[in-house]
C-alpha cells in the first residue's frame, strides 16, 4: 500500500516577489511598470529562487520517500521549482 501523504511546496522566489519591496503588494507603480504586460503565469524565478527550489528538494528527499505524483499550475515558476527541485535529487520526470 503506498503512503498517502500530501505534501505542498510553494514555488521559490519570482521576480515578482522580489520587486514588492513594502510587502505583498507593489507599493507604487514605479515598482509595478517593470512587470506591466507580463502575465502572470509567465512570471520566472529568481537566482535566488532557483536555489530555494534546490534546497527544497534537497530536504524533501531527506525527509519522504520519492514522490509518485507531482502536481503544479502550470505557472513558469512553478515548472522551475518542480524542475529545480527534483534535478536536485536526481529524480526524473515524466510529462
Amino acid at each position: 500500500m503506498k503512503d498517502g501523504r500530501l505534501i505542498l511546496v510553494r514555488h521559490g522566489e519570482s521576480v515578482r516577489n522580489k520587486s514588492k519591496t513594502g510587502g505583498p503588494f507593489f507599493r507604487d507603480s514605479n515598482e509595478r511598470e517593470p512587470h506591466l504586460g507580463i502575465p502572470d503565469h509567465k512570471v520566472p524565478l529568481t537566482d535566488l529562487g532557483y536555489l530555494q527550489a534546490e534546497r527544497a528538494g534537497k530536504w524533501l528527499r531527506e525527509m519522504f520517500a520519492p514522490p509518485s505524483v507531482v502536481w503544479h499550475s502550470g505557472y513558469a515558476r512553478t515548472l522551475g521549482t518542480m524542475a529545480r527541485a527534483l534535478e536536485a535529487v536526481n529524480y526524473e520526470m515524466y510529462f
